[in-house]
């Protein structure tokens, strides 16, 4: 099952709205200023482990990002053109704090972090979701093949 979690509240809120009975109600943007990602000691085979973080404005945007999945967007057309992301590199034992860009955050229902494994192909421990659950700290751990939020929320009900 993917890790592509939107609590049941922002399905219900995006669904009003594209129905047309939403009656000036707007979707709220993720309250995540901060995130940290803490990576254990040995994680994509001592290589550096590509991360992109996605602020998604819609949700029709954050089903094609999500269609494309963390293998293919490093490399897609999309990547290139998308104008909301921020791009890092995170190697083994590194704990990192990435402030969001606050603009970028202020207009953004979603964020989403794809990383991409070396010998993983599976999209769904390679990526996280983050939406009205997301806290104003998130913290994401690293793990040898997957990234994994503490955020209880934001994992998938296995």
């Amino acid at each position: 099952m993917s890790r592509i979690r939107v609590s049941i509240a922002s399905l219900l809120l995006l669904a009003l709205l594209a129905a047309g009975c939403g009656g000036g109600v707007t979707i709220q943007p993720v309250r995540t200023q901060t995130l940290y990602f803490q990576a254990d000691p040995k994680i994509n085979y001592g290589q550096i482990l590509p991360v992109d973080i996605i602020y998604v404005s819609f949700l029709h945007e954050l089903r094609d990002i999500t269609a494309i999945g963390p293998n293919d967007w490093f490399d897609s057309p999309k990547r290139q053109n998308w104008p909301g992301r921020q791009s890092l590199g995170i190697v083994g034992g590194q704990k990192l704090k990435v402030d969001l860009n606050p603009t970028l955050v202020s207009r953004s229902p979603f964020i989403v972090i794809f990383a991409t494994f070396k010998g993983v192909t599976d999209p769904a421990p390679q990526q996280v979701v983050l939406d009205s659950q997301a806290g104003e700290v998130e913290i994401i751990q690293v793990r040898p093949h997957a990234l994994e939020p503490l955020n209880p929320a934001l994992r998938d009900f296995d």
